[in-house]
C-alpha cells in the first residue's frame, strides 16, 4: 500500500474547499495543531486519519 502524505491528501477528489481550510495537523516535531494550509513540509507520512465536525485531524510523522 502506498503511504499517503500531506501533498496526496490535498489532492483527494472528495476533499472540499471547507476541508481543506479547516483540516488539522499535529506531530513531526511539535506537539500542537495547526492548520494544514500553513503546513510547509507536505511530503511528510500520515499515519492517522480522524474526521471531525469541522474537518480532518491528520497524525504525521
Amino acid at each position: 500500500m502506498k503511504k499517503e502524505t500531506l501533498r496526496t491528501f490535498l489532492n483527494r477528489p472528495d476533499l472540499t474547499d471547507y476541508d481543506k481550510a479547516y483540516t488539522l495537523v499535529h506531530g513531526y516535531k511539535e506537539n500542537h495543531f495547526h492548520f494544514i494550509k500553513d503546513c510547509s513540509y507536505l511530503d511528510r507520512e500520515i499515519t492517522r486519519v480522524q474526521k471531525d465536525s469541522e474537518g480532518y485531524i491528520l497524525t504525521i510523522r
